[in-house]
């Protein structure tokens, strides 16, 4: 299991899919979402979602640049599916955590 969560931490702004996964580590599909669900309690899509998001915030704090790059560079494959998706976990559009998160006066860009 650690050598797909790297490979998937290592890879996760590249286009990924269960079936690649589990050609990638020698798995039927079926069996590779079994296991991948037993032991991280999650589908492979849910984490993989909320790693990109995960991987997303420290952009969206510490840089100016725009929502749209940053959905692709963490993987997104639109600016849309990447709000749906930060909506899901944060509970607001990447646009008002980072004015949010911005204008906290304990925030501090390092």
């Amino acid at each position: 299991m650690e050598g797909i969560l790297a490979y998937i931490h290592d890879h996760y702004s590249e286009p990924l899919n269960t079936a690649q996964m589990a050609q990638q580590f020698f798995f039927s599909k079926e069996y590779f979402c079994r296991f991948f669900k037993k032991y991280t309690g999650a589908t492979f899509s849910q984490y993989l979602a909320k790693y990109r998001v995960l991987q997303a915030e420290q952009p969206l704090a510490q840089t100016s640049k725009k929502i749209s790059e940053i959905a692709l560079e963490t993987g997104f494959a639109d600016e849309g599916s990447f709000i749906q998706c930060f909506r899901k976990y944060y509970g607001c559009t990447p646009r008002s955590y980072r004015k949010e998160i911005t204008q906290n006066p304990f925030f501090r860009k390092d």
